[in-house]
């Protein structure tokens, strides 16, 4: 073992007089990063990637620096977390203060006996030490959600200090590193661990009615569609929604000057905003869980107020009356929810048969005035349909098709085992295909028994993920998609769902 500091060795594990700091300073909205829960499903099936010859990254995710760290450290935080330093360090204070105002910092001096089991982050800026540092506050560390270290990677060092963190009960979510030299490791108590994943990669088990209050009422957050007329239909399809919000006037004149090169004019339905609704309306709609009715263990996130500042608070899903969505669901994508359900409203009030609903960053690749004839044709397949979407699967940044094979937990709903939603995937035909599950609601053709049966199913299960993860779960909903892309998702367009980019001018 290397020499080390006498005063940092003869530190006492037993009782600690800590230096408390609360941070005062106002925090700026966190940097919430693109398609958060759809990109993290996947990446949860990743174990290592190389962004350079020398900068690796080896766990699920690979972020290296430190704001979009700090973000992912956030998400798995409660909203006023207690956070443990065990070395003096300037930055340490100075990141914390920024990402964590209303939190409390401790320094590793001394604390009070009542305080040694009460954190929610331990933070080590070592230099070389860190194994003998984390082995000394063992004591300390075990009871900790995260634990966030610098790492060597000499002598095997690294090593040593992963196997002694899952010895005490952690498991390594991603390390962040220079090849041969140092770099940055971030660590998960095994409980959060497991619920995490139990929570992105979920393997169903039956659930009972877990629902707690009245079904969700669609009023004081529904929008009303005004000013419709003729022009936003074609054969086939009684109207024609694209889903846009007032702070995107650009993505919805590209999308809809596209379709109207076909003489195919799409309503405009303002979207509801997310990042504006008032906090009230996330207890309005998330899910709440009666006493004893959760039976595995999951992470949820609630949205709470406290002298008119918003927090976020992440923790194992309570059966205590709070309004509860999947960890960290971002603003924006409640917002997308709320406005698919806004449409499939109108649409039923309205008495249509079918209709084709859009999101404002889709693209035509092939002629849309076939699509009238491709419903026909489906008719004669499939007279049950329920969707039909006008393009294969949803793409990846680069334009790939990326296909939908996870399930993301729904706790208060009884989901059937992953193999059912894959069994539905086969030809009908020789140019359609009938499917299970899916990314992205970026264009869609839903007749009136599905749009009863999704506003039923959020009526009865309340807003939890994704809507583009959640729809599909609805009891027999009959699926279909096209064998060409026609009307697909742009890709690498702007979205505003896990951070308002508008407010910075995000371009197209």
């Amino acid at each position: 073992m290397r020499k080390r500091n006498r005063k940092t060795l003869a530190r006492r594990r037993r009782c600690y007089n800590f230096q408390l700091l609360k941070f005062k300073q106002k925090r700026d909205t966190p940097p919430f990063f693109e398609d958060f829960m759809k990109w993290v499903v996947f990446l949860f099936l990743m174990r290592a990637f190389s962004l350079s010859a020398s900068y690796k990254t080896e766990g699920f995710w690979s972020f290296y620096d430190n704001e979009k760290r700090l973000f992912l450290i956030s998400t798995f935080l409660p909203s006023h977390p207690a956070i443990l330093a065990l070395s003096q360090s300037p930055e340490i204070y100075d990141l914390c203060r920024k990402q964590w105002p209303q939190g409390s910092l401790f320094y590793l001096d001394t604390l009070p006996c009542e305080r040694c089991h009460e954190f929610d982050l331990i933070w080590l800026k070592g230099s070389g030490f860190e194994l003998e540092t984390l082995v000394e506050a063992t004591d300390l560390v075990s009871n900790a959600r995260l634990v966030y270290t610098t790492t060597d990677l000499a002598e095997g060092r690294f090593s040593q200090l992963k196997t002694h963190l899952e010895y005490v009960g952690f498991r390594l979510i991603s390390h962040w590193y220079e090849e041969e030299k140092r770099g940055n490791a971030l660590f998960l108590r095994n409980d959060f661990y497991e619920a995490t994943m139990r929570t992105h990669a979920y393997e169903p088990r039956e659930v009972g009615p877990l629902i707690l209050g009245p079904p969700l009422e669609m009023s004081s957050w529904v929008k009303v569609v005004l000013d419709k007329d003729d022009s936003h239909r074609i054969e086939g399809i009684d109207f024609i929604y694209m889903i846009n919000l007032d702070e995107r006037p650009e993505k919805f004149a590209r999308s809809a000057g596209e379709l109207q090169f076909y003489g195919i004019s799409p309503y405009r339905f303002s979207a509801v905003n997310g990042w504006k609704l008032p906090t009230a309306v996330f207890d309005e709609v998330g899910v709440k869980f009666a006493p004893g009715s959760l039976r595995e263990r999951f992470i949820g996130s609630t949205y709470l107020e406290e002298g008119g500042k918003e927090y976020i608070h992440t923790e194992f899903l309570q059966e205590n009356g709070a309004a509860y969505f999947t960890r960290y669901l971002a603003r924006g994508a409640i917002g997308i929810v709320l406005s698919h359900l806004s449409v499939l409203k109108d649409a039923y009030d309205a008495g249509y048969e079918t209709i084709w609903v859009m999101e404002d960053d889709i693209e035509v690749i092939e002629d849309p005035r076939k699509i009238p004839k491709l419903l026909k044709d489906l008719d004669r397949l499939a007279p049950d349909w329920d969707i039909f979407f006008t393009d294969i699967d949803t793409k990846s940044t680069v334009g790939e098709h990326v296909p939908c094979r996870a399930l993301a937990a729904r706790p208060n709903v009884s989901i059937p085992p992953l193999s059912a939603f894959l069994e539905k995937f086969y030809p009908i035909g020789e140019n359609f295909y009938r499917m299970g599950m899916r990314y992205g609601a970026y264009s869609m053709i839903l007749r009136r028994g599905a749009i009863k049966k999704i506003l039923d199913y959020y009526r009865n299960f309340r807003v939890f993920i994704p809507y583009d993860m959640d729809y599909w779960l609805c009891p027999n909903l009959t699926m279909y998609y096209y064998n060409q892309d026609i009307v697909s998702h742009r890709a690498g367009a702007p979205s505003d769902n896990n951070e308002p980019r508008y407010q910075r001018g995000s371009p197209w």
